[in-house]
């Protein structure tokens, strides 16, 4: 039997606050699924969204991955630019899984556009739904499309850093 894991993370919630929902029965399945699980509270620097989840989806602190927060700077003009995914200088936990061939299914990655095609993946998101008021959803694509992708993350790194 293959082993299985989710991580389930509520941005910006605090466990006092979820405990008087689960508490006063606001929320029976979570009761049930926390009595189960692992739960543990992410003390972060700095303390914004995404540099917090970059770090968790990577295994590795923001002087590595290089997200700092929502935007960065083109290195070239020095503008500043909206913080993407191929700003994302170490590969995240679906990423890796899709390299050693497993499967996984993620919800709203972070930096979540554009979404980097991986083997084995499906990823859904809506939070740069500006584009697209629908969530848009990636199944598994061709190897030599990852590649392309990996490529270009490379550049913009190199261009941003």
């Amino acid at each position: 039997m293959k082993k299985k894991a989710a991580v389930i993370g509520l941005d910006g919630l605090s466990w006092n606050y979820l405990d008087k929902l689960i508490n006063n029965g606001v929320m029976p399945y979570t009761k049930a699924l926390l009595n189960k699980a692992f739960k543990t509270e992410l003390e972060c620097i700095p303390p914004v969204t995404p540099p917090s989840w970059t770090s968790i989806m990577t295994g590795v602190n923001p002087g590595k991955h290089g997200i700092f927060g929502f935007f960065t700077y083109d290195k070239s003009t020095w503008k500043q630019i909206l913080t993407s995914a191929y700003h994302v200088g170490y590969p995240r936990i679906h990423e890796m899984l899709s390299m050693n061939g497993a499967k996984s299914i993620i919800f709203n990655p972070m930096p979540d556009y554009p979404i980097i095609p991986a083997r084995n993946t499906i990823q859904i998101s809506n939070l740069s739904s500006h584009r697209n008021p629908s969530p848009t959803l990636l199944k598994p694509t061709r190897n030599s499309l990852e590649r392309k992708t990996l490529r270009k993350r490379r550049r913009m790194r190199r261009a941003t850093t």
